[in-house]
């Protein structure tokens, strides 16, 4: 989403600057941060630092050290005598980042398609090249699991979802209170920052030490109102254009085109409209510190990003009529884009399990709609980015729907009391994608997937098949996480007339039993909790409750099967020696 050739041309009018342990500054130099480049610069810092790994899942790192990692790099960055102001995060993106989006999606899915491709054996026993560790997408729930870290770190009060793109309200914040922006994006360089915001980039920003002064962070700082002065220009917004315009245009004719009076293209207006000073960012809140202050106000602000745009979508829903970028969808259908998980290309996307539960999430939201209305999941469809239409339940059914789910989740999490919260948790989720794969005439997994699904780890014969049942216990994880916020989001909108009043007093138990699972984090990682003393044997007798529950025989694992083959035939051999 930026515009090329754009960080070239105005490079040469940077500042090197140096941040110091500074204890005199005591943080006077504000630091504005756009959340989601802090959180794919930090992804990419933890994935130089995975050594000795097979393969590129192998390199991964763990959602828990990356969050760990923003956490880190702010209080850094503080320690260098700048203090952190706010940090914003995409909450809704308009309709015209449609095609953008999708080319990303399906930018990732070729990815996907390429590692997969080369890497048929996950097993090899080969050690992975720096340059071959970013051959994947990046972690699926990255940005999310981000947002969740620093709300519960003491950077919370300045982290925002907010119903827009982050980079406008990084803008609104510097033209307002002046600071710096640190980001990832260099269309902030044309951004209205008032006539002291600056812009310096992560990839920018360096730490070296200096005999007598210690480590300090050095970086190239963009003034962009400075830089429009040197210019002779009041901004930078039509010089820019002028380069959107044809990539192949020098900066200086640029900036001469930009000098005239001759009448400008009409798609300027647009984007003029996106970067310049006229640009409206819609408030989370009325109240004029922008930070949350009814219930409702306080749910939103706690959204995933995904689950804030479709929530937004949902404009009745909410008390302030300007609550989300101009929007050309039509009540009847919304557009949602999954986050791309880690699949198996060759199989079915993973997202088709928990269908049903995100299902119950979009109708839960849909429910003083007078049509029950469709959604379009974007996802992976074969080596494809397209979507899956989703019809969406009426009020009875909705009811219904989530008092099963209750009675279910509720009977299997008291049945399991002797597991630890995660555990507990991804017991239900495999419960879930078991009987989805039966009720589909799928095959269900066999005893050591089982086993290798309940307890988060994926052994030393990875497979693609483990990557793909991975992905689809991952991919119910988030579904039911997705539930938990529409509910609260639905919850916290008061009652409306009696049958919502009903479907509200239904859905209360369910909202409060998801509200126990743990973070995103934990749930996703690898297992770091004990199993409350018990051994693996536990698993087993768990597995084999699931058999019976499901009314199946237990699959027969073919490698282990082969590998008992092999053994009779050794011993057969053995005894006519003998």
């Amino acid at each position: 989403m930026g515009i090329q050739g754009l960080l070239h041309a105005v490079q040469p009018y940077a500042t090197r600057i140096t941040f110091t342990h500074d204890t005199q500054s005591n943080g006077t130099e504000s630091a504005i941060i756009d959340g989601p480049g802090l959180a794919y610069d930090v992804y990419n810092r933890c994935l130089t630092l995975q050594c000795g790994a097979r393969n590129a899942f192998e390199a991964l790192p763990s959602y828990g050290d990356v969050g760990a990692a923003a956490v880190a790099w702010l209080e850094d960055l503080e320690q260098h005598g700048l203090k952190v102001t706010a940090i914003f995060f995409d909450g809704s993106l308009p309709d015209s980042k449609k095609d953008v989006r999708i080319s990303r999606l399906q930018q990732y899915a070729n990815q996907l398609v390429s590692f997969r491709a080369l890497n048929k054996d996950l097993t090899a026993a080969a050690s992975v090249s720096p340059t071959s560790k970013s051959a994947l997408p990046a972690l699926p729930f990255l940005v999310p699991v981000v947002i969740e870290t620093l709300l519960n770190s003491r950077f919370a009060t300045i982290t925002r979802v907010e119903p827009g793109e982050a980079d406008a309200y990084c803008a609104q914040h510097a033209k307002a209170n002046g600071g710096t922006i640190f980001t990832s994006d260099s269309d902030l360089l044309v951004h209205d920052l008032g006539g002291s915001g600056k812009v310096v980039l992560f990839r920018d920003l360096e730490a070296v030490h200096i005999a007598g002064k210690g480590t300090v962070l050095t970086a190239s700082q963009y003034h962009p109102a400075a830089i429009a002065a040197r210019l002779q220009l009041p901004d930078l917004v039509k010089a820019a254009f002028r380069l959107k315009e044809d990539a192949h245009r020098s900066f200086n004719a640029c900036v001469k085109l930009a000098k005239t009076a001759a009448a400008m293209p009409a798609e300027y207006a647009d984007f003029a409209t996106e970067y310049g000073a006229t640009r409206v960012c819609p408030r989370l809140t009325d109240d004029s510190t922008g930070h949350p202050t009814t219930h409702l106000d306080k749910v939103l602000a706690r959204l995933d990003p995904r689950i804030s745009e479709y929530v937004r979508r949902q404009a009745r829903l909410l008390p302030r009529p300007v609550v989300a970028p101009p929007s050309t969808q039509t009540n009847q259908i919304k557009d949602v884009y999954l986050p791309f998980l880690l699949d198996d290309p060759g199989k079915t996307s993973a997202w088709r399990c928990g269908s049903s539960i995100r299902g119950l999430a979009y109708s839960v939201l849909n429910a003083s709609s007078q049509s029950p209305g469709s959604v379009h999941e974007f996802e992976r469809k074969g080596t494809r980015i397209s979507f899956t239409p989703m019809d969406l339940l009426d009020r009875e059914h909705t009811q219904t729907t989530a008092c099963a789910l209750f009675d279910r989740l509720r009977d299997w999490s008291s049945g399991s009391h002797a597991l630890a919260a995660v555990q507990r948790w991804r017991l239900c989720s495999v419960r879930l994608l078991s009987r989805q794969l039966v009720e589909e005439d799928r095959e269900v997994p066999n005893r050591a997937d089982l086993v290798s699904l309940l307890s988060n780890t994926i052994s030393t014969t990875c497979t693609w098949e483990m990557v793909h049942l991975h992905a689809q216990v991952q991919a119910v994880l988030y579904s039911l996480r997705m539930l938990h916020q529409m509910l609260g989001v639905f919850l916290a909108t008061g009652k409306g007339d009696v049958e919502e009043t009903k479907l509200a007093a239904s859905c209360t138990p369910l909202h409060s039993l998801l509200q126990e699972m743990p973070r995103l984090h934990e749930l996703l990682d690898g297992t770091a909790h004990p199993l409350s003393g018990a051994d693996s044997t536990v698993w087993d007798a768990v597995v084999t409750e699931l058999y019976a529950e499901l009314g199946i025989d237990e699959p027969v694992d073919e490698m282990e099967m082969q590998k008992r083959r092999k053994r009779q035939r050794k011993k057969k051999r053995k005894r006519k020696k003998d």
